[in-house]
């Protein structure tokens, strides 16, 4: 009996065994591979509570999103993201907050604005003393004193670093108040260099014999502004400057900026960059344009003939975007000054952006390798015809570049300061987009005012009519966003941002092409755009420029989590308070890099 007991207990145990398996197969199979890894990894970061705005094609907003590492995984409900928390899942509420994609300052100069503001914390010699004065007798009896006083307060052989108003300079220059062979008197044993705003850079003797020991040619200007400090004071210091650029960009990341667009000239800021890459130290993305083979190169065509085309390759953080020579070309146009002296001028300002220039022929060169042009000055409407041009004999001779080639490219342009009305058609036919800069429209208005008359405002930055003519549109900001010391502002920061009294936001950079409002004036109110095209001009569009549609722009399942929380929600306030907007927090790959004290 005891027997059969045990027989009748093992087939009920059998029994009950096949009953469970019947019961559980249906619920294994129903969960794939897939969905069982899904449930194996919980999410890093829950945002929720909140309005999060895609920015996608449709504008689909959520309530919430879950963030997996560095992308993102889910947007829903708070009913639909929140239970996928796990024990070390971070969750953040966000009060009804707006969070919106990163934003993609496509056209800014870190590596040059920090230096305003930083740069004397890595070494004292790029500490610039200011000059105040209110005309050139001020000039010539404070500079000699000012240039002495520094050199012996830095020693033999150091850097001085004078800056002068810049609307004093091209008079100072002109007239001879300022000359190689005074400043080689007052200071023998010191390279010197005179700035002026953000523009100047004049070197005496030993300046010049140490760029060619360093650089293998003189650079004056704007150039002589990067060389110096990354390429000859900071020569062997790459750390300090990938210090100096992590100071900066976590500055920068505190207005909601999670990536940045910029030229580089300095061989050195090249390598920092690699080095807070590899240190995994970046608290923004950088994309970059190659420009030192047109500054320093003794051939720059046959360079870019030789360079291998490189676009788009990097890391997630720091990438190429192109090749360029900012300044290719000069301001040559077909507006008729108002005073003989602006048509005089005008007359000898011979158009460079055409065959036979340097600049020309190397972008030619480049373009013909299937390198892309980016970060091109596009001052005038005679720069705008010269790339015209240029597209058109790409598509010329050996190895010819077909339309649709060429619009695949993305051909990037700054500025937009005059642009006559058939323009912005011709540029759509090419596939360009083109930066607008709040800033440069406040330098500009006053000059064409003053050049050429009124009537012609309606030429800078036509934002409306370049976009209905199915041109490609960005918005950025060419300016420190922060604010400087006094002398700064006044020396430095006003020189590029000329009535522009905006600081520590970018939303201002935006606001303006919404309401086109300026000094108490509505400026070209047809040229008025949406606030949507505004802000894709910051984000979706952004990241096409900057060759990374696919990663960033829009907040979407798959894409990098970069993201930025603001203080209103910009899709329903009165247009006027988009001006005001404040940046909370700060989100890059899925970390938090910014938060403010006020969220």
């Amino acid at each position: 009996m005891k027997q059969l007991h045990r027989i009748s207990s093992a087939l009920a145990r059998l029994g009950m065994a096949l009953i469970l398996v019947a019961l559980l197969v249906p619920v294994a199979a129903a969960q794939d591979p897939a969905t069982l890894r899904e449930l194996a990894v919980y999410p890093t970061l829950i945002l929720y509570n909140g309005k999060v705005a895609s920015m996608d094609s449709n504008l689909t907003s959520y309530q919430a999103m879950a963030v997996r590492g560095n992308r993102i995984w889910k947007l829903g409900t708070d009913a639909e993201i929140s239970p996928l928390a796990g024990p070390q899942t971070e969750r953040i509420d966000l009060k009804g907050r707006t969070v919106l994609p990163g934003l993609i300052d496509a056209h800014t100069h870190p590596h040059l604005w920090g230096l305003w503001h930083l740069g004397a914390k890595y070494d004292k010699q790029l500490d610039p003393v200011f000059l105040h004065a209110n005309n050139l007798d001020e000039i010539r009896s404070k500079l000699g004193p000012a240039v002495q006083k520094r050199a012996q307060e830095l020693g033999k052989g150091k850097w001085v670093s004078i800056t002068i108003p810049w609307q004093l300079e091209p008079d100072a220059m002109a007239k001879g108040v300022i000359t190689q062979k005074e400043l080689d008197r007052l200071a023998p044993e010191n390279p010197v260099l005179i700035e002026s705003g953000y523009l100047g850079g004049f070197p005496n003797g030993m300046a010049r014999q140490l760029m060619v020991k360093n650089l293998g040619r003189v650079v004056e200007g704007l150039r002589a502004r990067y060389f110096v400090p990354h390429d000859i004071i900071l020569r062997d210091r790459v750390r300090d400057i990938a210090d100096f650029l992590h100071e900066e960009m976590q500055e920068n990341s505190s207005y909601g900026l999670t990536t940045f667009g910029s030229h580089i000239e300095p061989l050195n800021v090249i390598r920092a960059l690699r080095l807070l890459d590899e240190q995994e130290r970046m608290p923004m993305r950088f994309a970059w344009v190659h420009r030192p083979g047109f500054t320093l190169a003794k051939d720059p065509a046959e360079f870019y003939r030789l360079y291998g085309d490189i676009v788009g390759t990097g890391s997630e953080y720091v990438w190429n975007m192109g090749v360029g020579g900012e300044s290719w070309g000069n301001g040559c146009t077909v507006l008729v000054g108002l005073t003989e002296q602006v048509r005089e001028r005008d007359r000898r300002t011979a158009c460079q952006t055409v065959p036979g220039f340097r600049d020309f022929d190397a972008l030619l060169a480049a373009v013909k390798s299937h390198l892309r042009p980016a970060i091109l000055h596009a001052t005038s409407d005679g720069m705008l015809d010269g790339a015209f041009q240029l597209a058109t004999e790409a598509m010329k001779g050996a190895d010819p570049l077909t339309l649709e080639e060429i619009r695949k490219m993305r051909w990037g342009f700054e500025h937009g300061l005059r642009i006559r009305p058939e323009q912005p058609a011709i540029a759509a036919r090419f596939g360009f987009y083109m930066s607008f800069q709040a800033t440069q429209y406040s330098r500009e208005r006053l000059r064409v005012l003053e050049d050429y008359g009124e009537k012609h405002i309606p030429w800078i930055q036509p934002a409306k009519s370049w976009l209905a003519a199915g041109g490609h549109m960005i918005l950025s900001t060419d300016a420190h966003v922060g604010a400087l010391s006094k002398d700064g502002e006044e020396m430095i920061q006003e020189a590029l941002i000329r009535d522009w009294p905006y600081r520590d936001s970018v939303w201002p950079w935006l606001a303006f092409y919404v309401t086109r409002e300026l000094q108490g004036r509505v400026w070209t109110p047809e040229e008025r755009i949406d606030r949507i095209s505004a802000l894709r001009g910051w984000t979706s569009w952004a990241a096409e420029y900057i060759l990374r549609e696919k990663e960033l722009g829009t907040l979407e399942p798959g894409k990098l989590a970069d993201f930025a929380v603001i203080d209103r929600d910009f899709f329903t306030i009165p247009e006027k308070e988009i001006w005001n907007i404040k940046n909370l927090m700060t989100g890059l790959g899925g970390k938090v890099v910014y938060r403010s004290p006020n969220f």
